[in-house]
């Protein structure tokens, strides 16, 4: 939700993602209630009100839940970067961690928020799947280290870069006019608007294997075309 205003009421028990100017919000209900909240924004503002079920609000800092008849403020960074959210943990084998500037290495769990610039590194057999805020899904082999330096689900722009391990990345759909989804490694540059696509990185060497749809693979050096 860029601007305006949109009412989520909905009798389902999953939750329903709405992302906003620095966060996202995860509204929550029952099969016999379900759950009806009302997200606003204006400019980097946004005021989120439940008015049943739950919604839990996750950015900069830890979630605040909020219940029936209450609401609160949510507030853009105007510096963006990394405290931009970019996804959260959907799924996780420990072990691995989270290396974010200024802060203490974090550890890999269920429903971590994954902001921009965040090291995602698994150890040894740890696995893990990040569900980004479009709905694009990455899937984070053992003994794999990634980097999300972007991702706007409102201009459908993201930028990855991969140092080692085995990815499996399932991109929504870009219609946005500029929008992207761009993995880079050491030796490769991998783009696509509408694909499933897997990828392994060991030092110098990337190897790709295309699922689904188009995936257009190039080298990192501007001088190599094939």
């Amino acid at each position: 939700l860029r601007r305006g205003t949109v009412i989520v009421n909905e009798k389902v028990a999953d939750p329903i993602q709405v992302a906003l100017p620095g966060a996202y919000v995860l509204v929550k209900g029952d099969a016999q209630n379900g759950a009806e909240c009302e997200m606003t924004t204006a400019g980097q503002a946004s005021t989120v009100s439940v008015r049943r079920g739950l919604a839990e609000i996750r950015g900069h800092g830890a979630p605040v839940l909020l219940r029936a008849g209450e609401s609160a403020h949510v507030q853009a960074s105007p510096q963006g970067g990394g405290e931009q959210p970019a996804g959260k943990i959907n799924k996780v084998i420990p072990s691995g961690q989270i290396e974010r500037e200024g802060s203490a290495e974090l550890p890999l769990a269920l429903n971590q928020t994954i902001d921009w610039n965040d090291l995602v590194r698994t150890l040894q057999t740890g696995r893990a799947q990040i569900t980004l805020l479009d709905g694009s899904t990455l899937n984070v082999g053992a003994r794999s280290e990634l980097r999300i330096l972007k991702h706007d689900p409102q201009s459908q722009q993201t930028q990855i870069e991969m140092t080692m391990g085995r990815l499996e990345a399932n991109v929504q759909k870009i219609t946005a006019s500029g929008g992207k989804f761009e993995l880079r490694s050491k030796s490769a540059v991998i783009g696509t608007i509408d694909t499933a696509f897997v990828v392994s990185v060991s030092g110098d060497v990337t190897k790709v294997c295309g699922v689904e749809g188009t995936t257009l693979v190039q080298s990192s050096d501007p001088n190599i075309t094939k």
